[in-house]
C-alpha cells in the first residue's frame, strides 16, 4: 500500500490582508499591522484576508517572492487621489522575519498591479487635472524580493508605519498581497 502522507499540493496563491485608516488626521508614528486578525474575527471576511490563523502561516510552507499594495474605499465614491498620494508617500512597509528586518521600503515603491493606473475623470480644465499612479494594472507587476520561506506556525510580521502626518478625506483600506507559492498537505 502506498503512503501519500508526504505529498504536497503546490498552489500559486497570494496571501493577503487588509488594514484601514479612518478619515481625518493620522499622526506620524501610527502603525498598522497586517496578518494579525484572521477571517471570522473583528468582521474580517475573505474580502479582507485569506489568513485563517492569527499572525501565522496556516499551511505547511509558503514561499513569498513579491509584494503588492492596493488602496481602496468601500463606498460608491472612488478612492480620493489626495488620500492615495498621502498614504503611499507618508508610509513605509517594514517586513520582519523572526524579529529581524528583511525589508524596509517606502509604500510608493510597492505597485498595486491592479486598480489605479493614473486615469482621472474631471470637469476641471486640463491644467488642473491631478492623477494618481500606483504602477501598471498588470498581475505581473509586483515588487520582487528574494524568496522567503515560511513554515507552518511561523509569524508573519508586516507593518505599515506612518512616518509623516496625514489628513484623509475618507476611510481608506490598504491591502497587502504576498505573491507566493503555497504548499499544503494532500489529505
Amino acid at each position: 500500500m502506498n503512503n501519500y502522507s508526504n505529498l504536497k499540493d503546490k498552489v500559486r496563491m497570494p496571501l493577503y490582508d487588509t488594514v484601514s485608516f479612518s478619515n481625518g488626521a493620522v499622526s506620524a508614528g501610527t502603525d498598522k499591522t497586517f496578518f494579525n486578525i484572521p477571517v471570522g474575527q473583528s468582521s474580517k471576511t475573505y474580502l479582507d484576508t485569506n489568513l485563517e490563523t492569527a499572525g501565522q502561516i496556516p499551511y505547511d510552507r509558503i514561499v513569498v517572492y513579491g509584494l503588492r499594495l492596493y488602496l481602496y474605499t468601500r463606498t460608491s465614491t472612488p478612492v480620493n487621489i489626495g488620500d492615495v498620494n498621502q498614504i503611499i508617500n507618508c508610509c513605509i512597509l517594514d517586513f520582519k522575519k523572526n524579529n529581524v528586518s528583511k525589508l524596509i521600503i517606502p509604500a510608493h515603491w510597492l505597485p498595486a498591479g491592479i486598480g489605479i493606473e493614473g486615469f482621472a475623470s474631471t470637469t476641471e480644465e486640463d491644467t488642473s487635472i491631478v492623477s494618481a499612479y500606483n504602477g501598471n494594472a498588470s498581475l505581473s507587476n509586483y515588487y520582487r524580493i528574494n524568496p522567503e520561506i515560511f513554515s507552518k506556525g511561523e509569524v508573519l510580521q508586516f507593518t505599515l508605519s506612518v512616518k509623516s502626518a496625514m489628513t484623509l478625506t475618507a476611510t481608506t483600506y490598504v491591502q497587502l498581497y504576498l505573491e507566493s507559492i503555497t504548499y499544503k498537505s494532500i489529505s
